[in-house]
């Protein structure tokens, strides 16, 4: 039942509109789909869910103007996870990899899979603020 919760929840709460961060997000979920070992797509697929969190950061004013992109998934993360110091790992392949600069570490698809999860707890963090000021909202209305 809570899967259904959720899953009503995100329908209640993410942007209807053409959102670049909704777009990107199912773009890294297609390409997931396509990967394999005559095709691999793992370099993609990393960066769609990367400019998913980006987009989205943006979007929900979480990412400022003036602030690396790093500082603000740092400031963030550090609220929604015990341990977040490895995050910025991440977000620097990213960066390297949209340069097209030689990274330390091969992409992999566990690196895809955390890349998605970091985007995973970011919309679902936003989505529960949204549904706790609804819900605060209708306690005052009553």
């Amino acid at each position: 039942m809570s899967e259904l919760n959720h899953a009503v929840m995100c329908y209640r709460f993410l942007p209807k509109d053409n959102v670049d961060f909704l777009n990107a997000y199912v773009t890294g979920i297609s390409f997931m789909g396509k990967n394999d070992i005559h095709t691999p797509f793992e370099k993609e697929i990393f960066l769609q869910f990367f400019h998913a969190l980006l987009y989205a950061m943006k979007f929900y004013k979480d990412y400022k103007d003036g602030e690396s992109f790093e500082e603000a998934v740092d400031r963030v993360f550090k609220l929604l996870m015990k341990d977040s110091s490895g995050i910025k790992e991440y977000i620097q392949m990213a960066e390297d990899l949209k340069k097209d600069k030689k990274l330390d570490k091969k992409i992999t698809l566990s690196e895809c899979g955390i890349m998605k999860i970091l985007f995973d707890v970011y919309v679902q963090h936003r989505i529960n603020l949204m549904a706790e000021k609804e819900l605060e909202k209708n306690k005052n209305v009553n």
